[in-house]
């Protein structure tokens, strides 16, 4: 039997990976892959009681064998090899998607959808590029219009299980992962702690588990599924430029649409998911859609200041000019005001001449910032909210009641999701406002909604690997030993656009923007804490 040094057997993931390096024994796995394969097909097409497991286990197999296949098939023959591969599944996909009553829809849908998935994209760092660059366009706003329903279950909710899987195979291209540490478990541990956070959430029993877990997914898991592919995946080596051209274009394209909704109030979706007199594009409130072209516009500024590849500079040379008055636009002082701080730290950071011109950048945010208070300041939005300082108060007096709740649980917090039941069920004093003035509002502030919800250890959770893998990465530029400072500095740049506007905005609702944070962190950990990860690309994974 095989056992590793402690006497212990290895986990499957390690035998796999053994039988992989040990000469022949990919297409030996192979071969045996393909044969289960072909019996898995077999039960799903008879029909049989036991048709929903095979479909389920027969997603995993055909995974493993696009796995093998990157290793044993030439790279010339690839698409070839994937595209025999899939029409030996199309029969069992046909029938996993239209087949099954109501009862076994769901588990039907998910293993034909992580077959397509894997037959369609066996290149994992194309497929992230690609999901990242279309997930802005199909939030939680597309799922009020039937297809924009099902393009969010696809093209946004869907590949993460896929890049986990990606992350879990036994491939040989995983034989130069980095080695764990112990920062690498804490975003597990911040999952893991919300998810068992939900037994005890007054929110979840009321919502039903169901779709509290579907919301953990969103929210917290799949960003969390994005560090662990950005560090230990197959393809993390590529990732980076990949991130950054990705937020670019995007970033790009939603600033595009969002001057079309403020200048014809048009959208995708048909509808504004923001208040009037505000934009908020594709994306699910004016707030969020500025954290995200906050984002974009520090890593386009990044790539500028620290001489990023041709290419990248070109996407940033787009996407400022856009991103700029889209932001604006938002009338949201919370990102406009992150992003102005951000800018402003790269430029005293950067020691060159070349601040001089960035700082324009700077002075067009300060500008945009002005006159973004200007037109909030003459609108009935601030007449009806700002003015009158009861939204102010609102926060303030909600500020005051997240620290008397976390002083109450300040260790595991009242469970994931729950700070507005909790906060309305506390019979907290308003002082001299009226009682309506907290419970009509939610958090403002995501940290003091994570110290409710999980505690100072969720939170510790949470903010020990950002700060822990952006303080090396920033050491690393500061010693002149980063091999492409431009990087970090860009995902540092994203991470605090974020930060400063979570200060402003409750994330816990959203999905594509926290995810941001942990895919910059991921991005960082690999490039930074570890050996090199371009040596871990293949022409076949790239």
């Amino acid at each position: 039997m095989i056992s590793n040094a402690a006497g212990r057997p290895p986990g499957v993931a390690a035998v796999g990976r053994r039988l992989v390096a040990a000469p022949g024994g990919a297409p030996v796995l192979l071969a045996g892959a393909l044969l289960l394969t072909a019996v898995l097909e077999l039960v799903v097409l008879r029909r049989s009681s036991v048709a929903p497991a095979a479909a389920a286990a027969l997603a995993l197999v055909a995974f493993v064998v696009v796995s093998l296949m990157l290793d044993v098939v030439p790279f010339r023959a690839q698409p070839f090899a994937f595209a025999a591969f899939g029409l030996l599944l199309t029969p069992a996909l046909v029938r996993v998607v239209l087949d099954g009553g109501r009862e076994l829809k769901l588990p039907l849908e998910l293993a034909g959808l992580v077959l397509a998935l894997v037959v369609l994209t066996p290149r994992p760092a194309a497929a992230f590029g690609a999901w990242l660059l279309l997930a802005p366009y199909f939030q939680l706003a597309a799922r009020h219009v039937e297809i924009g329903y099902w393009a969010n279950n696809v093209l946004y909710l869907a590949p993460p299980v896929l890049f986990a899987l990606w992350t879990l195979t036994p491939a040989r291209t995983h034989a130069r992962r980095l080695r764990p540490r112990v920062v690498d478990l804490l975003p597990l541990g911040y999952l893991a702690l919300a998810g068992v956070s939900l037994g005890f959430s007054s929110w979840a029993k009321e919502t039903g588990y169901r779709s509290a877990v579907d919301q953990l997914y969103q929210n917290v898991g799949i960003g969390v599924v994005c560090y662990y592919f950005c560090v230990f995946g197959p393809a993390r080596g590529r990732l980076g430029e990949r991130f950054l051209a990705a937020l670019l274009g995007s970033g790009a394209v939603v600033a595009v649409l969002a001057i079309i909704e403020r200048a014809t109030g048009w959208t995708p979706w048909g509808h504004s998911a923001s208040e009037a007199g505000r934009v908020a594009a594709t994306l699910s409130s004016a707030g969020v859609l500025g954290a995200y072209l906050g984002a974009a516009i520090a890593a386009a500024v990044a790539v500028l200041l620290w001489h990023g590849p041709p290419a990248l500079r070109r996407l940033s040379w787009i996407a400022l000019p856009l991103a700029i008055p889209a932001l604006g636009f938002t009338l949201t002082r919370g990102p406009i005001l992150a992003t102005l701080v951000v800018v402003v730290a790269m430029i005293v950071f950067r020691r060159s001449a070349v601040r001089l011109a960035v700082a324009g950048i700077a002075v067009l945010l300060a500008v945009v910032a002005i006159g973004s208070w200007s037109t909030i300041s003459s609108s009935s939005l601030y007449r009806g909210r700002v003015a009158e300082s009861s939204n102010v108060q609102s926060r303030l007096l909600i500020d005051r009641w997240s620290i008397k709740l976390f002083e109450r649980k300040p260790v595991l917090g009242h469970g994931y999701g729950s700070f507005d039941a909790i906060k309305n069920s506390a019979q907290l004093s308003p002082g001299n406002l009226p009682l309506a003035a907290g419970k009509d509002y939610t958090s403002h502030n995501t940290f003091l909604t994570i110290l409710v919800e999980l505690g100072a250890i969720g939170l510790a959770l949470l903010l020990l690997p950002w700060l822990l893998v952006s303080s090396a990465a920033l050491r690393g530029v500061i010693r002149g030993t980063a091999a492409r400072p431009w990087l970090p500095i860009a995902c540092v740049g994203v991470l605090g656009a974020y930060a400063l506007t979570a200060l402003t905005t409750d994330m816990r609702f959203f999905s594509i923007v926290p995810a941001l944070a942990w895919i910059a962190v991921g991005v960082l950990r690999g490039e930074t804490l570890g050996e090199d990860g371009a040596a871990a690309d293949t022409p076949g994974q790239a």
